[in-house]
Parts: C-alpha cells; structure tokens; sequence
C-alpha cells in the first residue's frame, strides 16, 4: 500500500518540481499574474494554475511509462483512468487545494510568504504543506474506491514528504 501511494505522489511532484523551476527561472510572465492579490495574496498566480496539471500531466506519463517499461506490478494503478485525466486532476486538485489556505491567512493579515510567530507559526507551517495533499488524498480515494484510513494515510505520508 505505501508503494502505491508514493507512486501515485510522483505525478504531482514531477509537477510541482518544474512548476517551482518555471518560477524560479522567471519562464511563462505572461501568467505570471495574481489570479486575485486581495484574496489570496501575490503569489498564487495563473502560471500555477496552468502549469501544474500541465506537468502533473506529463509527470503521470512519465511515471506510467516507467512502470510499464520496468514491468512493475505498479502499472495497474494507472489502469483505472485515462493516465493523462489523472494527472491533470491530481495537477488541479492540487493547486486548488492551496486557495483555501491562502485565503484565511489573508483574512489573517499574514502577509504572502511569511510566518508568524509562536503557535501559530506550527499550524501555518503544517497547513502551508499540507494544504494542497487533502484534496489529491481524497480524489485518490474516490478513484480507487479506498477506505477513509487509507486516505488518512496517504495524506500522512504525503504530508509527511513535503
């Protein structure tokens, strides 16, 4: 079981890798713009939007492609769905999983990438990784029809990765 979720993580972290180059390296301005800086601050922009089910995507690809080619048991985890729909949800889910983080921590007035101190820091921390892991815990739960302690564990894990 732990197998399959850390194979089921490298699609996002393919993605979330070269999302993270992309920015770094200053590539797509042009999406480069806060999807609302009132809302959820300066930092969540359309270039994320864009490019992590784009490279969750390809990293879903990749990963099956890897499976397929090791003949791993492992590849039957990409049977279930399309492997490219898979890694643009995954891709998806977890962008979108950060909004509702970012959003209390504006009504917070905890500026965009900053800590506060204290308690309070630990929580921000916790949730600024485990935030997006959530929602792509419980998708991989519907789709594998997983009980709830197995989602609980893949997010652990996931959380616990980050």
């Amino acid at each position: 079981m732990i197998t399959a979720i850390l194979i089921l993580f490298l699609p996002v972290l393919f993605g979330g890798v070269f999302h993270m180059v992309a920015v770094r390296n200053g590539w797509l301005k042009r999406l480069a713009i806060p999807i609302s800086p009132s809302v959820f601050g300066p930092n969540k922009t359309y270039r994320g939007l864009v490019l992590m089910p784009l490279l969750s995507t390809i990293g879903a690809y990749l990963t099956d492609t890897a499976l397929r080619l090791l003949n791993s048991p492992h590849s039957i985890l990409f049977q279930n769905w399309p492997v490219g729909l898979l890694g643009f949800c995954v891709g998806l889910l977890y962008i979108l999983g950060e909004l509702p983080n970012s959003f209390l921590k504006r009504r917070f007035h905890i500026p965009a990438g900053q800590i506060p101190a204290g308690i309070y820091g630990y929580f921000t921390i916790f949730f600024d990784f485990a935030d997006s892991l959530l929602p792509v815990s419980f998708f991989y739960g519907i789709v594998y029809s997983w009980p709830l302690r197995w989602i609980i564990e893949c997010f652990i894990i996931y959380a616990a990765l980050s």
